[in-house]
């Protein structure tokens, strides 16, 4: 195997697909990427098994072949090199030399066999999406997945597809994010798959630019083409929760607030919070809320007043700030509205005036409180 290629779309590529490479693995070969020459086609493709990508470019082909080169190392040095061109040369037992108008190097590559293959899709569909906005969804309802391995529906982004809508739902357990969009084209109806959130985060650097983008729903598998690329992703099997029995719909207490002054009040008051639980209270009165918290361990304690909308009797809930703010987060509305009924139940989050074409809901489950007081609900 034999070929020269222009250094800096090289390491383009490579700072792209090395995102899939794992940085743990029980077996050694997926630290590698698996290397194919075709003529003046030269393919890279990295899996993880759960995650796969695939991409081409052009190159100077002298003779083909595969090899599985070591990743991390390949990219160290390609990023130090300033040359416009580097060759590459694979003896028979993949011995891979990399030659530059400063030096030499060699790298030992390892059998293409052992790299694993491409899945194939049963019974593909597709779903088209407008970049931008399929990416404002991910990037909303990414933030909420869980990380429990122990329950692993929620270890992706539920993807609820019908004719012209699509939804998302991620959670947690402590928050939960739903968001539609119906501007969505699809070829299947009333269908639900959990997409693992590794593809979701490395499809999302394709989803800034105009355009339009297809989705290949197979029945274990998820597949998206961009240009040269391919990333393919298995779904994850399992059932999600019935979500919809945990959004309230009759929540009273209605707060309306200004998005960044909550914000910001949230991120000062926590410093002094314990770094475990980030707990805080909010105590919600007419025109005010102040959020404060104690932190008896540190001897540390903060409050702040925050202007507000509140017509009821007075509340106080207690809150993971960091939760709480990663949802205020999620809304781009100057200001936000939080629905609440007491001080053990679901709060409802949302933006004071929905997107076109979209509906956005939030969950943040409150906290019990060490300090409680006698005189607010």
């Amino acid at each position: 195997m034999k070929f020269s290629i222009d250094r800096q779309l090289f390491s383009d590529q490579l700072s792209e697909i090395i995102k899939v490479v794992p940085s743990r693995s029980t077996m050694p070969i997926l630290g590698n990427l698996l290397f194919r020459l075709q003529g003046n086609e030269l393919s890279l493709r990295a899996s993880d098994i759960e995650v796969s990508m695939q991409t081409t470019m052009g190159v100077r082909g002298q003779e083909d072949g595969e090899v599985a080169i070591p990743a991390n190392f390949l990219q160290s040095l390609i990023a130090e090199l300033e040359d416009e061109t580097i060759e590459f040369t694979v003896n028979e037992n993949y011995k891979v030399d990399i030659k530059s108008n400063v030096g030499d190097y060699e790298i030992n590559g390892r059998s293409p066999e052992e790299f694993p293959g491409l899945p194939r899709l049963e019974e593909p569909a597709e779903i088209k999406a407008d970049k931008v906005s399929l990416g404002r969804m991910i990037s909303k309802t990414i933030v909420a997945v869980g990380k429990d391995e122990l329950k692993p529906a929620f270890l992706g982004v539920l993807f609820q597809i019908k004719n012209e809508e699509l939804g998302l739902v991620s959670s947690d357990v402590h928050r939960l994010v739903y968001i539609k969009n119906d501007s969505f084209e699809s070829e299947l109806d009333d269908h639900e798959i959990i997409i693992p959130t590794k593809f979701l985060n490395v499809l999302s650097g394709y989803l800034t630019e105009k355009g339009d983008i297809s989705l290949i729903i197979g029945k274990n598998h998820v597949k998206v083409e961009l240009d040269s690329k391919e990333i393919y992703s298995r779904l994850i099997d399992e059932k999600f929760p019935e979500y919809q029995n945990y959004i309230p719909d009759d929540n009273d207490k209605i707060a309306l607030f200004a998005t960044e002054d909550l914000k910001a009040a949230l991120k000062r008051v926590s410093i002094f919070s314990d770094r475990k639980t980030h707990e805080i209270s909010i105590k919600f009165y007419n025109d005010t809320a102040k959020v404060e918290t104690l932190n008896r361990e540190q001897s540390t304690s903060a409050e702040e007043f925050v202007d507000i909308s509140y017509d009821n009797k007075p509340l106080r809930i207690g809150f993971n700030a960091q939760y709480f703010r990663e949802m205020l987060n999620n809304i781009d509305t100057e200001k936000s509205i939080l629905k609440m009924d007491s001080k053990l139940t679901a709060n409802l989050l949302l933006p004071e005036t929905q997107q076109e074409n979209e509906e956005l809901k939030m969950i943040v489950m409150p906290i019990r409180l060490e300090n409680e007081e006698e005189d607010v609900v």
